[in-house]
């Protein structure tokens, strides 16, 4: 039992260290716990630890110095830092960090996309004329879109539309494509 935990470890290492893209879509410290149903922690890939036994809830991989925590339903979003701070406002959706923005939707408000201060950089709920469903997580620079008529489109990070929401069914860019 020992061998394969050790080896889901070396893994794990493998997968978050493992990084040839831009130093914004490496992860910058990942979630742990010193002890068995103890309080979560930071630790960088490098084995460095961030801070220990801070927060009750699990914690995401932190991106652009930044993390989110969900307690009660609710995703706040913290500063990677020693001492962390919380900022930007409350969510009900998060799709965590992609090169400084992130996908956000505040509770009975439409999806938006924010930078790492919390600003708001702008409000999708409607895109090329269509109000939006749903908006995927951004890869590779940009974010798939759903229409409330079934029809799939992407925006780059300004939220801007790219390929215009015509289609029945679109995949996650990857590999420039």
């Amino acid at each position: 039992m020992k061998q394969i935990k050790l080896a889901y470890v070396i893994w794990a290492s493998l997968i978050f260290t493992a990084c040839s893209k831009t130093s914004d879509e490496c992860v910058e410290y990942i979630p742990f716990q010193e002890s068995e149903n103890g309080l979560w922690g930071m630790i960088a890939p490098n084995g460095e630890v961030l801070f220990s036994e801070e927060f009750e809830g699990k914690p995401t991989v932190a991106h652009n110095g930044r993390f989110f925590i969900r307690t009660n339903g609710i995703w706040e979003m913290y500063t990677a830092e020693k001492k962390p701070q919380p900022i930007g406002k409350e969510y009900a959706h998060t799709s965590g960090f992609h090169n400084g923005v992130a996908i956000v939707a505040e509770k009975g408000k439409p999806v938006s996309i924010i930078d790492t201060e919390g600003n708001t950089i702008k409000v999708l709920d409607s895109i090329a004329g269509k109000k939006v469903d749903g908006v995927r997580p951004f890869t590779n620079n940009y974010a798939v879109f759903k229409t409330t008529d079934a029809l799939w489109g992407a925006i780059d990070q300004n939220g801007n539309c790219c390929i215009k929401p015509e289609y029945r069914m679109l995949n996650d860019c990857s590999d420039g494509k």
